[in-house]
């Protein structure tokens, strides 16, 4: 069924007319101002001030009467105030609440096509309230601590412990990580009344905290605290309390030493430069986000006077520091200082080829004492066309292993070098000469030595061998040395290969020396 209002536009004289739809009315439910949900049941706070409102669908606007109990709310005396305008009748509100007005509320809505109503039961609760009642002491390692905290609301209440250290963890959920030392135990005499106990046995100085006792009803928590507080001597905070430290020249060692204790501790070192003269130790202490932590942060230094002739090898040694206070005194930290050395030469040697690539065996020397290499830096320059490959890679834990270097052609002759890497730098290099299917031996040298007088070379390479799988003929290069033009002196020599296999015919192997005849010209020149 439709009725119509007449709406008057002026649109080229004409009027029109346009139908309303209607229908009975609806209510969606009972809700609490600030709650987004409806139920059967709801709770408000003792003493606040609360709106009540239900939803309501239909046309014409329905009529809408609240009942508390069955009876019609009219006047403020039922401590309900209606609203004057029909939109506004749908809100209710409930003056400083008290027990008097727990009821079943239903809102009612009405019009000419029908009514629709929903109800709730409506509870006034009380906020919950938390009471530590164990006074604040100090205990001391190997005490026990109970505390009571009291807790008081309506409706029915949950009360739980968290360690606020932990990041408010349910003390419930460490009860296995404590094998049980410290529990909780809830006792309520009513839905409206429990008292917890928290226990701590058998103190230690982890379990210096803030331990909170929390109350939850199911619209408001209220939470209340107690800091355990611990005496205890000096604790060392790091695993290790030896440690290696090395220096090089440019880096002097930096030192750290950090201690927890509930008074703050007396850092001291003991140090093999107190008396040496142009060497010390600077320190600064600072306590961390815990007051009871504290930390030395410690840096050798060097007198920048020139006249004092500082040694400085004296600056290895053992460094100690000690931390005290009044319940006790602990070694916290040992240091080994020593000085680092750069790491030993790099054996290595060729053990096999690929189509454009060679695989290299290396072996990285160790020196007693000495912080082991780190990385391993391989460059390789072929002679021809003077390009060059650049290889960084970690060393094994075993120091020795294989690398692979890139690049390598068939018929190009390449310097190959190699280095170990640790804290100190790098360290001599090694270097090889090698050929596609050939060995070379190695020579070990820091630096290429250059003068005025003395023309810049290669590394020397002792010995060249040439060889085939299938050749009776082996080609040996020697290097006699250098010539003052700056040339390389190198002999040639060519022997009968004995080892050859049987079935290799004289005129095969006179084939294979032929075909060696073009290298043997350019490695002569």
């Amino acid at each position: 069924m439709f009725s119509t209002i007449s709406l008057f536009v002026t649109f080229f004289g004409s009027c029109l007319t346009m139908p309303e739809l209607t229908s009975a009315p609806k209510v969606d439910g009972i809700f609490i101002l600030g709650r987004n949900e409806t139920s059967k049941k709801m709770v408000i706070v003792k003493n606040d001030h609360t709106m009540l409102y239900c939803n309501i669908s239909g046309y014409p606007e329905p009529t809408v009467t609240w009942f508390k109990n069955g009876k019609v709310l009219t006047s403020q005396k039922d401590a309900v105030k209606p609203s004057q305008k029909a939109k506004l009748s749908r809100q209710w509100w409930i003056y400083r609440a008290s027990s008097t007005d727990d009821g079943n509320y239903t809102c009612a809505a009405t019009n000419a096509f029908g009514s629709d109503s929903r109800w709730s039961l409506i509870e006034v609760g009380q906020k919950p309230t938390v009471m530590i009642l164990t006074p604040q002491r100090t205990y001391l390692e190997g005490d026990n601590a109970t505390v009571v905290c009291n807790a008081s609301g309506h409706p029915p209440l949950t009360v739980e412990w968290f360690s606020s250290k932990l990041g408010q963890v349910k003390i419930v959920d460490l009860i296995s990580q404590d094998k049980g030392r410290i529990y909780s135990v809830v006792t309520c005499s009513s839905q409206a009344s429990c008292q917890s106990e928290l226990h701590v046995t058998n103190i230690v100085y982890t379990d210096l905290d803030t331990f909170v006792c929390q109350a939850r009803s199911h619209f408001a928590t209220a939470r209340g605290e107690f800091k355990v507080q611990i005496k205890f001597p000096p604790k060392r905070l790091s695993e290790d309390s030896v440690a290696v430290v090395y220096w090089w020249d440019g880096n002097l060692p930096a030192l750290r030493c950090t201690v927890q204790s509930h008074e703050r501790a007396q850092l001291t070192w003991h140090t093999p430069i107190s008396h040496r003269d142009g060497i010390k130790m600077v320190c600064q202490e600072k306590t961390g986000f815990q007051e009871t932590i504290l930390t030395s942060h410690c840096l050798v230094t060097l007198d920048d006077r020139e006249d004092l002739g500082i040694n400085i090898s004296q600056i290895s040694g053992d460094y100690l520091c000690y931390a005290e206070n009044s319940l006790g005194k602990i070694l916290v930290q040992q240091y080994h200082v020593q000085q680092a050395y750069l790491p030993l030469a790099v054996e290595f040697e060729v053990i096999g080829f690929g189509d454009d690539d060679v695989t290299l065996s290396y072996h990285v020397l160790q020196q007693d004492n000495n912080p082991p290499a780190s990385l391993l830096h391989i460059k390789s320059k072929d002679i021809q066309y003077k390009k060059e490959y650049n290889l960084m890679q970690d060393v094994s834990t075993h120091k020795h292993g294989m690398v692979t270097l890139p690049g390598v052609k068939k018929g190009l002759e390449y310097n190959v070098s190699m280095s170990a890497l640790n804290l100190a730098g790098s360290g001599p290099w090694t270097h090889k000469l090698i050929f596609y299917g050939m060995s070379v031996a190695s020579t070990s040298s820091s630096s290429v030595q250059t003068s005025a007088t003395t023309p810049t070379s290669r590394p020397a390479r002792e010995r060249l061998n040439v060889f085939t799988s299938a050749s009776a003929f082996n080609l040996s290069v020697t290097n006699m040395g250098v010539t003052e033009s700056g040339k390389e002196n190198r002999k040639v020599t060519i022997g009968v290969n004995t080892k050859v296999n049987t079935a290799v015919t004289w005129p095969q192997s006179a084939f294979n020396l032929m075909n060696m005849l073009p290298f043997l010209l350019l490695i002569t020149l």
